[in-house]
């Protein structure tokens, strides 16, 4: 995972209400999608500075092997991509 990635989360975690949630990158169909959660025992975690910010399941995390989460500048918004 890029480093510009995991600043991104990190700051779109910032001033959440529940500060034990990070993003979770979850396989749905032949999709990824995030959504916030608390991480559980056996995930795989990414982290930016001292705070965790991603949340991958052991499945999910050998599904992606390999691959790299990376930010993409767009002209509407940023875009994490997987690479």
């Amino acid at each position: 995972m890029s480093e510009d990635a995991k600043s991104l989360l990190s700051e779109l975690l910032e001033g959440r209400a529940e500060s034990a949630q990070v993003f979770r990158l979850a396989k749905k169909g032949d999709e990824f999608e995030l959504s916030f959660e608390i991480p559980t025992e056996g995930d795989v975690l990414f982290q930016h500075g001292e705070a965790d910010v991603l949340a991958v399941a052991p499945d999910v995390a050998e599904t992606l092997e390999g691959l790299s989460i990376d930010l993409v500048e767009t002209e509407e918004s940023p875009r994490l991509v997987l690479v």
